[in-house]
């Protein structure tokens, strides 16, 4: 279960820090205030989509989002992926040793295992509904 999401200069967001509960979470707010990014800032993580540094927030270097999953044993996994115009990475459970890098355009199996969570967990306000498409 997927249970903290730190965002940090991805788009509209300078930094925030999200906790999530167990079952179905809604993101709630006023027109402009960031909603879609968080969305989007999960699927980055998962997908490294979108390709590029286009939505690095403005005047900053670098963007970086942290998952935090909680797993049924009680164990936590973290996912930090980060991404500026030099550095092109993800890490896993804070190892900044061994940080995956050289990946290509889609993420480490590693840490897609890690996570155990698809692009078709997130869903957004205008995708289809998931369990009848797929």
């Amino acid at each position: 279960m997927l249970t903290k999401l730190r965002i940090r200069n991805f788009q509209s967001h300078q930094d925030s820090v999200i906790e999530l509960g167990p079952g179905v979470n809604v993101i709630v707010g006023q027109s402009n205030a960031g909603k879609t990014a968080c969305v989007r800032s999960v699927n980055w993580a998962l997908t490294n989509r979108p390709l590029g540094v286009n939505f690095i927030r403005n005047g900053q270097d670098e963007a970086d989002v942290l998952l935090e999953e909680k797993k049924t044993d009680g164990t936590a996994v973290t996912v930090e992926r980060i991404r500026s115009k030099t550095r092109n990475e993800y890490i896993l459970n804070g190892d900044t040793e061994h940080p995956f890098t050289a990946f290509g355009s889609n993420p480490p199996e590693d840490i897609l295992q890690a996570l155990n969570l698809r692009e078709t967990n997130i869903q957004s306000q205008f995708a289809p509904y998931f369990l009848v498409f797929d």
